[in-house]
């Protein structure tokens, strides 16, 4: 009777073990068995991402809106007499960030500019103001405006509302700023221009 070696009964056992490993191997690459759980885990983090950034996106343009509308109103407001003061203009930045409301308005900066518009279309300011009660800019200086207003002999009230809205999301900084860099904050602001309502100028008596 020939007698089996250890080393012919590794080899064996070896053999075994390789031709065990390549029929699972084979099984488990032919298997689809847990396909779709895979697949949902590759998926749900990018579905997260777009519903989140579709979120934040919808929440940003309703405060950018609610800014606009406030930089409108409180224009509207002064331009309805032909005098003010820093009493009033402290209301009218109550008025804002009541308009901006549930959103924060704690960010919320302010200015009110005065424009006289001399009979050769040439803008001045007036006077100014800014959500710190100081004047912002020095009377007599020259400033630019939107041709649409350059219109001789009249009066120009210049508002404007800027606001520091915070993120839920880390987003690129805008262009010139660092390569790579995310910030959570972005600043929204608008710019409004209205004429006067009487055939006065609007006069502030102690900006």
């Amino acid at each position: 009777m020939k007698k089996i070696t250890d080393s012919q009964v590794e080899n064996k056992k070896n053999s075994l073990f390789d031709g065990k490993l390549q029929k699972s191997f084979s099984r488990l690459t032919k298997s689809e068995e847990g396909v779709g759980a895979v697949e949902f885990a590759l998926i749900v983090p990018v579905l997260l991402i777009l519903y989140v950034g579709a979120l934040e996106l919808s929440v940003a343009m309703s405060v950018d809106k609610k800014v606009a509308k406030a930089t409108s109103i409180t224009a509207d407001l002064i331009t309805q007499g032909t005098s003010t003061d820093k009493t009033t203009m402290q209301e009218m930045l109550g008025v804002a960030k009541s308009i901006l409301a549930p959103f924060d308005g704690t960010s919320l900066e302010m200015e009110v500019v005065g424009i006289q518009v001399d009979s050769a279309g040439t803008a001045t300011i007036a006077w100014s103001w800014d959500e710190t009660n100081s004047r912002p800019y020095v009377d007599g200086d020259p400033i630019e405006i939107p041709t649409a207003f350059e219109i001789p002999d009249t009066f120009l009230l210049q508002t404007r509302v800027d606001l520091d809205y915070d993120l839920l999301m880390l987003v690129p900084k805008g262009e010139g700023q660092l390569d790579g860099v995310l910030e959570r904050t972005v600043n929204l602001h608008n710019v409004y221009y209205l004429h006067q309502r009487e055939a006065e100028p609007i006069v502030c008596s102690d900006c």
